[in-house]
């Protein structure tokens, strides 16, 4: 399960842990898991050899505002195909208890 924790802007949330990658916003695609996971294409290929020190907890909330804006800039570059992966995961019964 998720953990939970706390976002000055959003209050009590479900924590979403993200590579490197993802949290300096260089990667073209994301693909997220459960529970609770968003990873780049690289690091979900060596997912079992992923240095947990570099992963990076972000709000939920904070995570789909930040999916929005890598949305709206890949459709503005023309690349939107396969952009994100696994939105279904956002909303699941798991990260609303």
């Amino acid at each position: 399960m998720a953990e939970k924790g706390y976002c000055e802007k959003h209050g009590e949330v479900t924590l979403w842990m993200i590579c490197e990658h993802i949290a300096s916003n260089e990667v073209e695609k994301i693909i997220l898991s459960w529970p609770a996971t968003g990873l780049c294409h690289k690091c979900s290929e060596r997912k079992s050899k992923i240095d947990t020190n570099k992963l990076t907890s972000i709000c939920g909330r904070c995570l789909k505002e930040f999916i929005k804006e890598h949305l709206i800039q890949a459709i503005i570059n023309g690349r939107e195909r396969n952009t994100v992966i696994g939105t279904e995961y956002f909303g699941t019964k798991e990260e609303r208890n």
